[in-house]
């Protein structure tokens, strides 16, 4: 399989039908992370969709000597339009967020619904702390975003980052304790 960078070559020399390749690769992830920031799922696609047209109107200008790697790019295009959507809609709230239950592999609705109410409060405390602690969370654990990918969707050095997310991680054990907190880190049917 080639790579991210081959394949934005031959597309920039006219096969714009590889892009499809780069869109399979990366749809899914940009649809959860799409997901976390408006906490609807309907919202999150079109936007999605849009990410996804931007990045191929713009795909001329991608130069990777330039960008880090093509998913941090996707990520930023993703990040502002997010950003754009917020600042249409005047809202960003995640009072009335349900997660997905991704399977059936819980043991029951009871503790499916515990999880989910964890979750919640967790992103809700997030939300508490800042829109930045929490596209952090959101990218390191849910998107398993390499500290590297994260350095260049946000700017910040890998020492900053580490000690940020350090301390985001106290700060959430402090606050739920660490069995809620691995509980909403690690559990599979949150996503």
């Amino acid at each position: 399989m080639q790579d991210d960078n081959s394949l934005i070559e031959r597309i920039q020399n006219g096969e714009t039908e590889l892009f499809s390749v780069l869109y399979e690769k990366y749809c899914h992830k940009i649809l959860q992370f799409l997901f976390y920031k408006c906490s609807d799922m309907s919202h999150a696609e079109d936007l999605t969709g849009e990410v996804f047209l931007k990045a191929f109107d713009a795909i001329g200008w991608f130069h990777p000597k330039r960008e880090k790697a093509f998913s941090s790019w996707l990520y930023t295009i993703a990040t502002n339009t997010f950003l754009d959507s917020v600042k249409k809609k005047k809202e960003s709230s995640l009072d009335d967020k349900e997660f997905m239950i991704a399977d059936d592999s819980a043991p029951d609705m009871t503790h499916k619904a515990q999880i989910n109410q964890q979750a919640q409060e967790v992103l809700a405390y997030l939300e508490h702390l800042g829109e930045d602690k929490k596209e952090l969370f959101v990218m390191r654990i849910w998107q398993d975003m390499s500290r590297e990918e994260i350095e260049s969707a946000t700017g910040k050095s890998n020492a900053a980052l580490r000690k940020e997310y350090s301390r985001l991680i106290q700060k959430l054990v402090e606050k739920f304790g660490y069995m809620a907190v691995l509980c909403v880190l690690f559990h599979p049917w949150i996503r």
